[in-house]
């Protein structure tokens, strides 16, 4: 046992500095590799396999969390890990943001937006936000309604100009003060207008401009750096049900490349129609990745496990310590090759 206040290598040990270890990790772990990216691709589809089946059985007169329970299911099913939040809400609850999942019934015609914040396939964080109508919309020809349909196109405008931006070389700052949102005087918005991703929410976190000086860092993006990109549109005044605005909230995953930003997240921003230009996105991917993806994600490819299996079998047997990542990747690379 030690001392209040003393350090276990203080005697004995000159020249060793103990130290606060975070800010070490966050760097370490920013860029990211190309067995980290590919398992987060494979999270990635799992994640999206997931939210099209939630978006085909949402109905009017589920609940909130009846809603959300679908997406801890696939995720489990699809061998993901944990969810770090309940973030999901209807109608009204949707503004202003960060509500968790009640007894709510969720309302023809209304919006439901929620946020994943799941560390999903291989360990790796699928943190993407969509916003739906659920079952016929309130508008013409079952469409929604022209404020939601406006609140949606400022949120698909600043998640379309801010992906842009995402270039390797530019700071931290210039990112800052480069970034487009809605005015704050008539919409609420986010937190943070970008934050890194890997494992779980990661470093850096952009902030807005107002409050750079309190809160601001600066840096520079590096290819193989992952971040997402936030937009929470929550107007301040509305019609609504003549008392209250619906809220939209929406982000996407986006890799760091030399080439510019690449979409990790190929889920459709749309209100009403995601699943179908998914499924586009998907037949649009080389086939080489796309059948990998497929194969892993879904969990269900018997001779993949078996590959996994086996690779850590020989590891165990080499006498070598058998690294998790190392024998999945390894073991889809196989199933790809086949």
């Amino acid at each position: 046992m030690y001392a209040a206040g003393a350090s276990p290598v203080a005697d004995g040990n000159a020249g060793v500095e103990l130290g606060f270890g975070q800010e070490v990790m966050e760097l370490a772990r920013c860029i990211k590799g190309p067995d980290e990216i590919l398992a987060m691709r494979c999270a990635v589809n799992a994640c999206e396999t997931t939210m099209v089946e939630m978006h085909e059985a949402l109905t009017p007169g589920m609940t909130e969390r009846e809603v959300w329970a679908m997406l801890h299911a696939g995720n489990i099913r699809r061998g993901g890990e944990w969810i770090e939040t309940l973030i999901i809400s209807s109608g009204p609850r949707t503004n202003p943001w960060m509500q968790e999942a009640s007894s709510r019934i969720v309302e023809q015609g209304v919006i439901v937006a929620y946020d994943t914040d799941l560390v999903g396939a291989y360990g790796m964080m699928v943190d993407i936000s969509r916003t739906w109508i659920a079952g016929e919309g309130r508008g013409a020809g079952g469409s929604p309604t022209a404020e939601q349909q406006h609140t949606h196109d400022l949120a698909c405008e600043q998640i379309h100009r801010n992906t842009e931006l995402l270039t390797v070389g530019r700071s931290f700052r210039e990112l800052t003060f480069d970034a487009w949102f809605p005015d704050p005087a008539r919409y609420r918005h986010y937190s943070c207008l970008f934050h890194g991703v890997g494992q779980c929410d990661e470093y850096p976190e952009i902030y807005f401009p107002e409050i750079w000086e309190e809160w601001g860092f600066d840096g520079e993006f590096h290819a193989g750096m992952v971040l997402t990109v936030e937009s929470y549109v929550g107007p301040r005044s509305g019609t609504g049900s003549g008392t209250w605005a619906e809220g939209v909230k929406l982000e996407n995953q986006v890799l760091v490349t030399d080439d510019g930003p690449e979409l990790l997240t190929h889920l459709s921003l749309d209100m009403q129609e995601m699943h179908a230009d998914w499924r586009h996105r998907k037949r649009q991917r080389p086939h080489a990745e796309a059948q990998g993806l497929r194969r892993f994600s879904d969990c269900e490819d018997q001779s993949a496990d078996s590959a996994a299996s086996s690779a850590l079998s020989s590891s165990r047997g080499s006498g070598a310590s058998p690294n998790p990542m190392a024998w999945k990747i390894s073991a889809l690379r196989k199933s790809k090759s086949s």
